[in-house]
């Protein structure tokens, strides 16, 4: 491995350790202290209170992630991930994939929060665009900067397995389809929890902050019962993979006896 390839490596690495030592930088600082007033009652329209009840939600659960990921230096751990296979193009595309999309999720994610009407600024509402135009901060250019790095190092400075020119440079469609399946299956798991509130005639406040809220360790502790919630989630990822089992094995036997059909066509 050539010295600026190395150097591209180090940089890379550097710009992903930037968000931990953000994140830690300001948890151990001097908090800062907020304070709102008043009470406000704004009507709300049916769709907007029907999409807030998947919107909440997700967005807490999304933003809780990238917070704990960013905590335990991931995006550090993924570059070092992909060092340790410097020689693989598709190590590279991946990885970058990986931190662009963490960058893009931070400012899209975070619950902003209005102090003038002392509440949460609502999603995909005007003041929403403006604070995600507004909100990109230094977090997401360093892991944009890490995407980039880890692209140079992979593409043009290492030996890369394949040629560039075969494949994109983002998996898109690749991306595409995973994201849209897992928000699938969190709005699944989402209803589910939601038909069991219902039937139980239980209205829980804190469900708006997201499942890693509802689940964490202080909030078991002291309910114990919303463990057995869980047992929502296990059942519904063993019938996932079941059906996903299934359907493969279906297109796994199409694609046998189209084969068999063309080789006897061939005979």
């Amino acid at each position: 491995m050539s010295r600026l390839a190395l150097t591209t490596w180090l940089g890379a690495l550097c710009a992903a350790l930037f968000p931990t030592w953000r994140l830690w930088r300001d948890f151990f600082a001097e908090p800062e202290t907020f304070s709102c007033g008043g009470m406000f009652f704004r009507g709300t329209s049916v769709w907007r209170e029907q999409f807030d009840l998947v919107a909440l939600p997700l967005r807490s659960d999304v933003n809780s992630v990238l917070y704990y990921a960013f905590a335990v230096g991931a995006p550090a751990i993924v570059v070092l991930v992909c060092f340790g296979r410097w020689h693989s193009a598709v190590a590279g595309r991946r990885a970058a994939a990986v931190l662009g999309l963490a960058a893009l999720l931070g400012p899209v994610f975070f619950p902003y929060f209005d102090l003038r009407e002392c509440r949460q600024v609502p999603v995909l509402s005007g003041q929403w665009f403006g604070e995600v135009i507004g909100g990109w901060s230094a977090t997401s250019t360093s892991l944009l900067l890490a995407a980039g790095l880890v692209l140079v190092a992979t593409q043009r400075l290492g030996p890369a397995e394949e040629p560039l020119a075969r494949t994109a440079v983002f998996p898109w469609p690749r991306i595409a389809r995973w994201t849209l399946l897992l928000a699938i299956d969190y709005l699944a798991v989402l209803t589910i929890f939601r038909l069991v509130f219902t039937l139980s005639e239980q209205h829980p406040d804190d469900l708006e902050y997201g499942m890693v809220f509802w689940f964490s360790f202080d909030h078991l502790i002291a309910e114990p019962a919303r463990a057995l919630l869980l047992a929502v989630i296990v059942v519904y990822a063993v019938a996932r993979c079941l059906l996903l089992r299934r359907r493969s094995g279906r297109g796994a036997a199409v694609d046998h006896m189209v084969r068999a059909h063309d080789e006897a066509r061939i005979r």
